[in-house]
């Protein structure tokens, strides 16, 4: 029954297939989120844990500036990724896990794209105004990166399911 309300809303065959990779990815997402939360616990602990923290935070070092003065802090020490970017990867988590849900809210009629822009230009806003020292806040951060990661991850999803649809539409054409 899901089956066919998700193809008749969208027109995405749901099957084994995306089952699997949808899971491969919401599981991908939820390592990704506890890693970064993790860190400050495992740099608690002490030892050998505290290598594993460190690795963390040298791997998100890459994707995020991890400024301590911008990132929220447990136990007394900062998050591996500032409060933005804790925003974008929660904010991707919820999209993901949601996803089979709102999956009915992407088709061509659906303001989605608007949406996105929206939030897209919130998040613009916002970061220009902390760049420039005239409004900073790590709850707006987080909120704003929040929404940007929501608006990514649901489209991003819908965008590889359409296009594994539409390869294996065309694979069993030939």
């Amino acid at each position: 029954m899901y089956n066919t309300l998700f193809k008749r809303s969208t027109g995405i065959q749901f099957s084994r297939r995306f089952a699997m990779i949808y899971g491969v990815i919401a599981a991908g997402t939820l390592l990704w989120c506890i890693a970064f939360i993790a860190s400050p616990r495992l740099i608690e602990m002490g030892g050998i844990h505290s290598l594993f923290a460190i690795g963390f935070r040298y791997f998100y070092s890459f994707i995020c500036h991890q400024n301590p003065d911008r990132s929220f802090h447990v136990l007394g020490h900062s998050m591996a990724v500032c409060a933005r970017c804790t925003g974008i990867y929660f904010g991707a988590l919820i999209g993901i896990l949601t996803f089979p849900f709102t999956i009915g809210w992407f088709n061509e009629h659906s303001p989605w794209k608007k949406w996105l822009v929206i939030v897209i230009g919130l998040n613009l806003i916002e970061f220009t105004l902390s760049s420039l020292n005239l409004f900073s806040n790590l709850i707006l951060r987080a909120g704003t990166g929040l929404t940007l990661g929501l608006g990514i991850a649901s489209c991003a999803l819908f965008a590889i399911f359409t296009h594994i649809q539409i390869r294996l539409k065309w694979r069993d054409s030939t």
